[in-house]
C-alpha cells in the first residue's frame, strides 16, 4: 500500500469566507491521524502571496476539526479553536497539537485572512493577499476587559464593539487570541446571523478564566468580514494575585 498522502485542493466556504482548502488524503488506511502518537507539530510558513516575501506580523489560531458544534459559542455552528501563536521574523510557526484534523488560520494587519485544512505532524504553506487600497476593514469602535487589573485565575469578561461595511458584514470568526499562552476563544455575538449568515454589528462578548500566574499579558482582537476582511488590536492587561 502507498501511505504517501495525496494532495486535493478544493474551495470551501466558512462564515462567508472563501477559503482554498489543502486536503490530504489517504489518512485512514495508513493510520490515520492517530498515527502520530499522542500530539505533534503543526508548522508552516506566512507568506504574501503576491510578493512571496514573509509576513512576520501575523497571528495563528487553529480550529480542530469534528469537535463538536460550537460549545464555546452558544447557536454558532463550528468548531472549537484551540490553539494560537504568534509567527517570527520570518513567517515561521511550530504548534504543538493533539493529533487529528485542523483548519489553520492566518490573520495580519492589512491582510485578508487565509486558511488550509491539515492535520497535526504535517507542515503547511499559507498565502494571504493584501488589502485592496479601498477595502473597508471592519472597525474596532472598543476593545476591553471588564476590569483591569484582572484577578489570576477568576472570571473575566471581554467586550469587543464592532461596526462593518453593510456591503461586507461580519463573519462568525470574532476571536481573542492571547499569543503567549497559545490560546484562542470564540467571541459570542450581539444577535444571531441573518438568514445569509452575515453576523450584526454591535457588542460581541467573551468570558474566561484570567491567567493563574501575574504578570503583563498581551490579548489579540481579531474580527473578520465575510470576505476574509481582517481587523486586528491589541489590548494589555495586569493579573494580579
Amino acid at each position: 500500500m502507498d501511505c504517501r498522502p495525496t494532495l486535493r485542493t478544493s474551495v470551501a466556504r466558512w462564515g462567508g469566507l472563501m477559503l482554498s482548502v489543502a486536503l490530504l488524503l489517504g489518512q485512514a488506511s495508513c493510520g490515520g491521524a492517530g498515527s502520530c502518537g499522542s500530539s505533534a507539530l503543526i508548522s508552516g510558513t506566512v507568506l504574501n502571496d503576491t510578493t512571496g516575501t514573509f509576513v512576520a506580523s501575523a497571528l495563528i489560531a487553529l480550529q480542530k476539526l469534528g469537535s463538536g458544534t460550537a460549545a464555546s459559542v452558544p447557536g454558532m455552528a463550528t468548531d472549537q479553536y484551540t490553539l494560537a501563536a504568534p509567527v517570527d521574523g520570518q513567517g515561521g510557526f511550530s504548534i504543538p497539537a493533539a493529533c487529528g484534523p485542523y483548519s489553520v488560520y492566518a490573520f495580519a494587519p492589512g491582510f485578508v485572512s487565509g486558511g488550509v485544512q491539515t492535520f497535526a505532524g504535517r507542515s503547511v504553506s499559507l498565502g494571504i493577499t493584501q488589502n485592496d487600497a479601498n477595502a473597508l476593514v471592519p472597525t474596532v469602535v472598543d476593545f476591553k476587559a471588564a476590569q483591569d487589573p484582572l484577578t489570576a485565575g477568576a472570571t473575566v469578561t471581554f467586550t469587543a464593539t464592532l461596526e462593518a461595511s453593510a456591503s461586507d458584514p461580519l463573519s462568525n470568526q470574532v476571536l481573542l487570541i492571547n499569543p503567549i499562552l497559545g490560546r484562542v476563544q470564540a467571541f459570542a455575538p450581539p444577535a444571531a446571523a441573518s438568514a445569509t449568515g452575515a453576523y450584526p454589528n454591535g457588542t460581541w462578548t467573551l468570558s474566561l478564566v484570567a491567567p493563574t500566574s501575574p504578570g503583563v499579558y498581551r490579548y489579540a482582537l481579531v474580527a473578520v468580514s465575510g470576505q476574509g476582511l481582517t481587523a486586528l488590536k491589541y489590548l494589555t492587561v495586569n493579573v494580579q494575585r
